[in-house]
C-alpha cells in the first residue's frame, strides 16, 4: 500500500527483514506520500539505531493511515491495520504493537515535523480571495484567525485540564488545541497543545504572528498584554471585547450608509483603560455592531446573533480612513472560518480522539492531522472538505489512483461552483 519511502541503511538493518523498493507506477494507496518522500527519509535518519524496531517515519505513516481511514481511531486499530499484507509489506516489523506505538509517540520529537508542514504549505496553490472591494481583499490576504478547541482524553493524564461529566459526575481530562489559521486559504499555519499550567489563549495567540498580519480572535483571547504584544510585533488586530472592558472615547467617526446597512452602530477612536503598558496612550479604533447577520451568509458567526440585546464591540488597530467600519465587521465574521475548520477536523475527518496520554504524542497526532489536511489541499487544489477527504481516503485504501480522484473532484467542484453562482444571482434579484 505504501511504497514511497527511502531504503533503510544497510548497517542499521543487518539481520532484519528488509522491505522491497517498489516501482512508483505499481504503488496503490496514499498517493499523496510522493509529496513528502524525501522528508520521510530524513525522519528515518533522525532515529536510526541498530536496536530500534519502529522508526519515526513508520509511525508518521501509521498515523496518516489512521487519518485517511476513519475506522482506525485507536492504537489497537493501528496495530490491527499494520498486520494487513498491503501495509505490513512496507514495515520492518510484523506489527506495530500498542505498547510500542505508545512508547514511540512519547519518545519521538514532534517538532521534527514542522519543516514538513512548512514545505507542504509552500506547495499549496495560491487562493483567490473573493472580495469586490480591493481594500477589503488586501486585508483578507493578511488575515490570521486564532482560537482554541478542546479534545477529551483519559482523566489520569496528569497535565490535562479537568471537568466533570454531566451524566455521571466523573472527572474527564481534556487538552486545548491552539490553532492559527490563514483565512486566505483556510489552512493551519501553527498548532500547539495546552493543558494544566500551560499559557492561556491570549498568550498563545502571539506565537505565530508576523509583522503586517491582521489577527482576528474572539473575546476569550483578549487581554491588554495581547494588544501590547501585537503592537510590538507591528501586527494589526481585530479583537472582540468582553462586555466588562471599558475604553475612553476620544472621537466619534462618521458612518456611511453602507456602514449602517451592515449593522454598524458606532465607529469611535478610543484609548484603553486599565492598561499600564506604554501602549495605553496609543489611539485605537472601536467598532460597535448590532448582533445580527443576513440569512444565507456562509460566514455567519452564531455568536453574533445569540444575544439579541447585546452589542458586538471590536477593538482594532486599523485606523486608516480608507477602511470603512463595515469592513472591520466583515473581518471579524471571517473568524468563523476557524470554527468551520475545527468542525471539519472533528466531524468530517473524525479526528477527535487522542491516541496518546503524553504531550509529545498528542502534539504529534495533531501535526499529522495538519499534514494530512495540507496533503488534501495540495492534491485537490482547494481547501479541504468532505468530498476530497472521502475520495482520497478511498484512494489511500487502494480503490483508485490520484488521477481518478482528481477527475471526480473536478466534476464535483464544477457543480458546486455553478450552484454558488445561481444562489448569488437569486440573492441579487431578490434585493432589487
Amino acid at each position: 500500500m505504501i511504497g514511497l519511502m527511502n531504503q533503510p541503511s544497510a548497517n542499521s538493518r543487518q539481520g532484519r527483514r528488509r522491505r522491497q523498493r517498489l516501482d512508483r507506477k505499481h504503488v496503490l494507496g496514499l498517493p499523496q506520500l510522493r509529496f513528502i518522500e524525501d522528508m520521510l527519509g530524513h525522519l528515518r535518519a533522525t532515529y536510526d539505531h541498530p536496536n530500534r524496531k519502529l522508526y519515526f517515519d513508520e509511525m508518521v505513516i501509521a498515523l496518516l493511515v489512521a487519518f485517511y481511514n476513519p475506522v482506525v481511531r485507536s492504537l489497537r486499530g493501528i496495530e490491527d491495520a499494520s498486520q494487513l499484507p498491503g501495509i505490513n509489506q512496507h514495515l520492518d516489523i510484523d506489527a506495530i504493537k500498542r505498547s510500542t506505538a505508545s512508547d514511540a509517540l512519547a519518545a519521538f520529537d514532534p517538532e521534527l515535523l514542522v519543516p514538513l508542514i512548512a514545505s507542504l504549505r509552500k506547495q499549496v496553490s495560491p487562493r483567490h480571495v473573493d472580495a469586490a472591494d480591493p481594500t477589503l481583499r488586501g486585508m483578507l490576504e493578511r488575515l490570521l484567525a486564532f482560537d482554541g478547541s478542546y479534545f477529551h482524553t483519559a482523566a489520569d493524564v496528569s497535565w490535562a485540564l479537568r471537568e466533570r461529566h454531566g451524566r455521571n459526575g466523573r472527572l474527564r481530562g481534556r487538552v486545548r488545541l491552539n490553532l492559527h489559521l490563514s483565512v486566505r486559504d483556510g489552512l493551519p499555519i501553527g498548532v500547539s497543545v495546552a493543558g494544566q499550567g500551560d499559557p492561556s489563549e491570549p498568550v498563545t495567540l502571539l506565537d505565530e504572528v508576523q509583522p503586517g498580519q491582521i489577527v482576528v480572535a474572539d473575546r476569550g483571547c483578549f487581554s491588554h498584554d495581547t494588544v501590547h504584544g501585537l503592537l510590538n510585533r507591528q501586527a494589526d488586530m481585530v479583537l472582540r471585547l468582553q462586555q466588562g472592558i471599558r475604553c475612553d472615547v476620544i472621537a466619534e467617526r462618521s458612518l456611511t450608509q453602507e456602514d449602517r446597512a451592515a449593522g454598524v452602530l458606532h465607529d469611535q477612536t478610543v484609548l484603553m483603560t486599565g492598561c499600564k503598558s506604554r501602549h495605553a496612550a496609543v489611539p485605537l479604533r472601536l467598532v460597535t455592531l448590532q448582533p445580527s447577520a443576513k440569512q444565507g451568509d456562509s460566514n455567519r458567526d452564531p455568536s453574533l446573533i445569540s444575544k439579541p440585546h447585546s452589542t458586538i464591540r471590536l477593538l482594532t488597530s486599523v485606523r486608516d480612513d480608507s477602511v470603512a467600519a463595515w469592513m472591520i465587521g466583515h473581518l471579524y465574521r471571517r473568524r468563523w472560518d476557524i470554527e468551520l475548520f475545527f468542525r471539519w477536523l472533528k466531524s468530517c475527518a473524525q479526528w477527535d480522539h487522542l491516541l496518546s496520554q503524553s504531550r509529545n504524542g498528542m502534539l504529534m497526532q495533531m501535526y499529522v492531522a495538519v499534514i494530512g489536511t495540507l496533503l488534501l489541499s495540495v492534491c485537490s487544489g482547494r481547501k479541504p472538505d468532505r468530498y476530497s477527504f472521502n475520495l482520497l481516503s478511498l484512494a489511500a485504501a487502494g480503490h483508485g489512483s490520484i488521477e481518478d480522484v482528481l477527475a471526480i473532484l473536478q466534476k464535483r467542484y464544477a457543480e458546486r461552483d455553478r450552484d454558488r453562482e445561481r444562489r448569488k444571482r437569486r440573492q441579487q434579484n431578490s434585493t432589487r
